[in-house]
């Protein structure tokens, strides 16, 4: 159908949280982390907020991005802040707000923002600049998948206690819409951020556009320590709320839960394991 290149948020929202954020927020508070919630529009009107924690994390589907938004995550890998992307097509459309914040306008594939300012993110600066991997659109089979626990993953200590090893199989933990590496990254050796990147969980679907999928995570030079999910379905891994709602079979898996703690707990100080 035709797209919409204004949206109003004054309307109703048909889900809410119930999405790929559910299962991680739900996984944070059951183990007692202390976590704060915020939207992108209060990210966008106040980018420094990032900056008065030590690990800042986006969940689900948070594809679209106003400029502010998109300079207060790159200010916070600046700074030092701990980033965790658990989720996937992320950052995608750079948008825009108008009529005092109550709309949202993204000019995609027929129009021109007559005020030049929306569009893709990547025609100025890939969003695996940030976060590692990027989403790459392209033939999708769209199907779920599984990803497969790399060699590389094994001297990562966030695996620590899993049980994990290299070739173990998280069943049906891959999304539809998955990110993974631009092919200048695997092909000449190159990193989207300029930093070794390290492979922990890959499906490979025989291309970049074809749904090939990457869980990865870099150092930044500030020493902000970045994870990326790669999948909008690894958080079911942590928590079964959305498969209970819908009367499917659990995907929680214990060794992930513990990468997933090691991680957390190492990012917020709570352990050695930082």
């Amino acid at each position: 159908g035709p797209w919409s290149d204004v949206v109003s948020l004054d309307r109703p929202f048909k889900n809410g949280l119930l999405g790929a954020e559910y299962p991680l927020l739900r996984f944070l508070e059951a183990n007692g982390f202390q976590v704060d919630y915020q939207t992108d529009l209060d990210t966008a009107a106040d980018p420094g907020s990032l900056l008065e924690h030590r690990v800042a994390v986006v969940g689900g589907h948070d594809e679209y991005w106003t400029q502010a938004t998109s300079d207060a995550w790159y200010a916070a890998k600046k700074a030092g802040v701990h980033l965790v992307f658990f989720g996937a097509n992320i950052g995608y459309w750079r948008t825009r707000l108008q009529d005092d914040g109550r709309s949202i306008a993204i000019y995609k594939h027929t129009t021109h923002d007559p005020l030049g300012v929306t569009g893709y993110y990547r025609d100025t600066h890939p969003e695996c600049q940030l976060i590692g991997v990027q989403h790459q659109a392209g033939l999708l089979d769209w199907r779920d998948g599984d990803y497969t626990v790399t060699p590389d993953a094994m001297a990562n200590r966030w695996m620590r206690g899993t049980g994990f090893k290299p070739g173990d199989i998280l069943s049906g933990l891959v999304s539809t819409e998955a990110d993974t590496q631009p092919h200048w990254q695997e092909l000449i050796g190159e990193t989207c951020p300029s930093r070794p990147v390290t492979v922990l969980f890959r499906r490979d679907m025989g291309g970049e556009t074809l749904g090939d999928a990457r869980a990865v995570t870099y150092i930044a030079r500030s020493g902000s320590r970045v994870f990326a999910a790669g999948s909008l379905n690894l958080a079911n891994g942590l928590d079964s709320i959305m498969q209970d709602m819908a009367g499917q079979p659990s995907q929680v898996d214990r060794r992930l839960q513990r990468f997933a703690l090691n991680m957390f707990r190492g990012m917020t100080g709570q352990s050695a394991s930082s």
